[in-house]
């Protein structure tokens, strides 16, 4: 079973430890603790471990979703997001998101929960395409 938490602040080191093993874009614990500070962000935790995370800033954005690799294809993904959309939706109107264009597993999550096609940008990431979705909340 899973639990579905607020993030704190003693979260970010494991957080920030799955950004690592999961992206290949990495965040500063400044910038952790600044997004877990909003209170928009929430980890996924199952045997009082920490498996995954979304982190959301202040404008209702995405910034970063990770589930480790061994626990990923259960569902874990979707919940944490619809936890903190559902969480988002009383202070935000819209959601957004950059996904990278092969990361196609991502896609159809988003678009699953209803995220749109934005715009494309092209190597919006260093060595890829970046694709903008968006979501009304």
């Amino acid at each position: 079973m899973i639990i579905i938490l607020p993030a704190k602040h003693y979260h970010i080191p494991t957080m920030k430890t799955i950004n690592e093993l999961c992206m290949p874009e990495n965040y500063s614990t400044e910038l952790w603790t600044h997004l877990v500070s909003i209170g928009n962000s929430f980890v996924i935790e199952k045997n009082n471990t920490v498996i995954g995370y979304c982190a959301c800033n202040d404008k209702g954005d995405i910034f970063s979703l990770a589930v480790l690799k061994e626990y990923r294809k259960c569902g874990y993904g979707e919940q944490v997001l619809l936890t903190a959309l559902n969480h988002l939706r009383s202070t935000c109107k819209t959601s957004e998101l950059w996904v990278r264009s092969k990361n196609t597993g991502a896609q159809r999550l988003y678009k699953k929960l209803g995220f749109t096609v934005s715009k494309m940008i092209p190597m919006g990431y260093d060595d890829e395409d970046a694709i903008v979705m968006v979501k009304l909340l």
